[in-house]
């Protein structure tokens, strides 16, 4: 799993290393970095299907073992795939989530480049946004 995680980040970093940098005509594009994050989620997903049907497997096994020490063998051994692919599982869901939630904020941010906006704090007020010359 170990070498799994360093392939998927450092496939990451390389991606961010090499993206084209933003659209030359001034516009604003989304980044294709939550893409990627969220491709590593569904990546890491389906690993942790792969481990869940390993400790299936390894759970059967155990079930029709005739000795007991291949019974104790093969229970340990589903033990740990459930336990890896748990763990597949909440990092997958967790990097589709922040991919899907970052490409959405980057959708977001890009839209509304041409916008202004007026925000009130406590003793502030403040004016976001571009003014379009007329």
């Amino acid at each position: 799993m170990r070498h799994a995680l360093v392939a998927v980040v450092s496939c990451v970093l390389l991606l961010v290393a090499a993206s084209p940098a933003r659209a030359q005509d001034g516009e604003a594009s989304p980044s294709m970095i939550p893409v990627v994050v969220g491709v590593a989620g569904v990546a890491f997903l389906g690993l942790g299907v792969f481990f869940s049907l390993q400790a299936s497997g390894a759970e059967d096994d155990a079930m029709s073992a005739t000795e007991h020490a291949m019974a104790l063998e093969h229970a340990d051994s589903a033990r740990s795939a459930t336990n890896t692919a748990n763990l597949l599982y909440l990092f997958g869901a967790s990097l589709l989530a922040i991919g899907v939630g970052w490409f959405s904020i980057e959708l977001t941010d890009a839209e509304d480049a041409n916008e202004t906006a007026l925000s009130i704090g406590p003793g502030s007020l403040a004016l976001h946004g571009t003014f379009d010359a007329l």
